[in-house]
């Protein structure tokens, strides 16, 4: 967005620099940070090492694996198991959507941003937020990550989603029926609550592969057994 200011090309370059060395010192307290950790600057759900060790499981949920079997690869699957996969992320149990469907709002405002009498500096922003982030759905959905560590939402997404929110903004300045207001409302208020309830039990005991907020819920109301029966891990494994 910078660049694109009607500015002279020093005063451009000088903003982009600023920039830079301000992004300078977040970037090095991560890289010490996590270097005193996993001893490297890879992020720890790349190193299997650190993982729990779990019993082997049969995955209750066809997200992100549907497809998955290379044994059975064929072409119609090669082109069918991306697609699969990205709308998994989507609306999957895991899914940005399922969760956050506020976040349509956001996909809204940038579409409304686009119209030609906002700034160009604007529009080069917002265009630039909706490719950001489908790079990074996009990457990893499509590299078959490893999808035990996701969380109750893809948590490897959550870079990318305020700034996606923030341009509900757009929306929201403009004048709506009452009938439109509630129905953002609802989308708000699923949203927040997802959340909160998602986060009651942040390390859940099996790992994140079956955890979603449902489940959380679930565990809320009615609380199973393993929560204080130490066994129950083995019992259902069948060990």
């Amino acid at each position: 967005m910078l660049a694109a200011f009607r500015w002279p090309k020093t005063a451009r370059a000088a903003a982009l620099a600023i920039y830079c060395l301000g992004a300078i010192a977040p970037l090095f307290l991560y890289a010490s940070l996590n270097k005193s950790i996993t001893g490297d600057l890879k992020p720890g759900f790349l190193h299997p090492e650190f993982r729990p060790a779990l019993p082997p499981r049969t995955p209750t949920s066809t997200d992100y694996l549907l497809l998955d079997d290379d044994d059975n690869s064929t072409v119609l699957h090669a082109i069918t198991r991306p697609v699969i996969r990205i709308l998994s992320s989507l609306v999957g149990a895991h899914g940005l959507l399922s969760h956050f469907p506020i976040l349509l709002l956001g996909i809204l405002g940038v579409s409304m941003v686009m119209h030609r009498h906002w700034p160009y500096t604007t529009k080069i922003l917002a265009a630039t937020a909706v490719v950001g982030a489908c790079s990074v759905l996009l990457a990893y959905a499509l590299a078959r990550t490893d999808w035990k560590d996701a969380m109750f939402a893809n948590r490897w997404f959550l870079v990318f989603l305020p700034l996606i929110l923030f341009w509900a903004g757009a929306w929201l300045r403009k004048s709506h029926r009452p009938s439109s207001w509630a129905m953002v409302s609802v989308l708000l208020l699923f949203s927040c609550v997802t959340a909160l309830v998602g986060a009651t039990d942040p390390p859940p005991k099996d790992g994140y592969d079956r955890y979603t907020a449902a489940v959380a819920l679930m565990e809320l109301v009615s609380p199973s057994p393993h929560h204080s029966n130490p066994q129950h891990t083995s019992v259902v494994t069948g060990q």
